[in-house]
């Protein structure tokens, strides 16, 4: 992300900051919720994360945004799949 392998220390706060970034927001998730059962995942992340970027990602994307992104990747697809797997 940076163009070097980071410290042990850089490390463990890019770590803080992906943790810190990980929760989804309430209305992202009663979007999830609403989203057909048999959409494919790619069509959930483009859906979800345009509707994250609303209010919050600008043109000419900065590092914070990316790694929110990095962040709540994760968790859309997890949220997902334990929605429509009850």
């Amino acid at each position: 992300l940076f163009g070097k392998l980071p410290s042990t220390e850089e490390l463990q706060v890019f770590k803080d900051k992906l943790a810190a970034e990980r929760n989804l927001p309430e209305h992202i998730e009663r979007l999830i919720q609403s989203l057909p059962n048999n959409m494919d995942d790619m069509s959930v992340l483009r859906t979800v994360v345009s509707a994250l970027g609303e209010n919050t990602y600008t043109f000419h994307p900065k590092t914070e945004e990316a790694i929110r992104l990095i962040a709540i990747t994760p968790s859309i697809i997890a949220y997902r799949k334990r929605w429509t797997r009850g």
